[in-house]
């Protein structure tokens, strides 16, 4: 019996003929167990435009794996029809991932640091996790900004000084048009923070909500979440709130996302801002 990870390496290696592969092992599968001329299983194959090199290369890989044996002009195909199966799924469902993992709308984890000098930054890279994944908190913020073109969400329940000096920053990456939207839990901590900021106010961009009401329980409704989100095309979600610790001191972790998986995150802003209390109405672009 052929053992699962022999499949999982000759699939791997078959990667970069992943098409072809499939091509070539839907032929095989149907002559299992029998000698076959190396002309006839190239024309047999499906994908008829691909290269002979390429069927060859492929050739020589099944042999390496004993999928296929060698001898002269003929091939005897040594894996049974279940194992042949199995490799065809095992490649296609590496070439799904690899798509996946090259598109634009995969989720990116991310590691938030102040800066690079971080213990955990080099404990990380040490483990191979790639480099893309780490990052100043800000930057995160940035990436979102940029892509809202029409509508900008910013949702903390914690804000301050150096909070709304960092809005203030990334303000400027977000298109000019663009509404911006803040959420936080209180009034009260903008004020505080525009107080203890030297008389800096928060960007006249900003129309900002609160979300923190009582219920008929006696409970309150209110949200602990943080996110970033540009239209339904980018969004970050994650821990970093606006305070100062968070973007000075702390490290923070989230993910990027973009695409079909930003989308209910921008209808989840949508709704959320439905149960707000706007306490701050934007400037228009012409009185900035």
């Amino acid at each position: 019996m052929t053992k699962p990870q022999n499949i999982r390496h000759a699939a791997t290696a078959c990667l970069p003929y992943a098409v072809a592969a499939i091509d070539l092992l839907d032929v095989m599968i149907r002559y299992a167990g029998r000698h076959i001329v190396l002309e006839s299983l190239a024309e047999r194959t499906a994908g008829k435009s691909k290269s002979r090199t390429e069927i060859l290369a492929l050739k020589q890989i099944l042999v390496s794996y004993g999928v296929i044996s060698r001898n002269d002009q003929a091939q005897e195909v040594l894996w049974p029809e279940e194992s042949l199966a199995s490799l065809r799924w095992a490649i296609e469902g590496a070439r799904i991932g690899l798509r996946s993992a090259q598109s634009a709308s995969e989720p990116v984890s991310v590691i938030t640091l102040p800066n690079n000098e971080y213990d955990i930054a080099q404990s990380i890279r040490r483990r191979g996790v790639e480099r893309a994944t780490l990052g100043r908190t800000i930057d995160a913020f940035l990436k979102v900004a940029r892509d809202a073109k029409n509508d900008f969400f910013v949702a903390t329940p914690f804000i301050d000084a150096t909070g709304v000096d960092t809005l203030n920053e990334i303000v400027k990456a977000v298109p000019i048009g663009s509404k911006c939207h803040l959420i936080v839990r209180t009034y009260d901590s903008i004020l505080k923070a525009e107080a203890h900021g030297l008389g800096r106010s928060l960007s006249p961009r900003f129309s900002v909500f609160t979300y923190c009401r009582e219920l008929p329980s006696g409970k309150r409704e209110t949200f602990h979440g943080k996110y970033f989100v540009g239209d339904d095309t980018r969004a970050y979600i994650g821990s970093a709130n606006l305070l100062q610790a968070s973007l000075e001191s702390t490290i923070e972790t989230g993910v990027l996302l973009s695409g079909v998986d930003a989308k209910p995150w921008s209808v989840f802003a949508q709704a959320m801002l439905q149960s707000t209390t706007i306490v701050r109405q934007a400037s228009s672009v012409t009185d900035l």
